[in-house]
């Protein structure tokens, strides 16, 4: 059951990231903090937490706090995963900016105008571009 889970998937995050490719976007994001995007989480990973950020790119990558780093390693032990500590948005920040993004694209569904402001703040040089519909299609 673990392959078929962890190929159905890779399929759905492939998909989203050849979408995001195509639109001139290095990335895409699902945050869900305390829940706010679960469904799209759990859709593309599998995670059952309620808090996760999933950088999606050639090199996907999920980033969750201390309280749910056991539950990914047993849930999702085929995603690389970055504890972040502290202020999340610093963790996912240095993550965007090692990975020398400046373009990336996230769901204007679930991620609320002040979390998008958040992110502009905290996060300057890197354009957040909302875009409705596409983990969903």
């Amino acid at each position: 059951m673990g392959d078929r889970r962890m190929y159905i998937h890779r399929s759905r995050v492939e998909k989203l990231w050849d979408k995001a490719r195509e639109a001139g976007l290095e990335a895409f994001l699902v945050l869900s903090i305390e829940g706010s995007d679960f469904a799209n989480l759990f859709y593309l990973t599998g995670f059952s937490g309620s808090f996760g950020l999933f950088l999606v790119d050639s090199d996907p990558l999920f980033m969750t706090d201390p309280r749910y780093s056991e539950q990914v390693r047993t849930e999702l032990p085929y995603l690389p995963l970055k504890e972040v500590r502290g202020k999340w948005y610093e963790g996912l920040g240095e993550e965007i900016k090692r990975r020398d993004h400046t373009k990336v694209g996230l769901n204007s569904r679930t991620t609320t105008v002040k979390l998008l402001e958040l992110l502009r703040e905290k996060i300057p040089g890197v354009e957040f571009v909302p875009v409705d519909g596409w983990v969903e299609e």
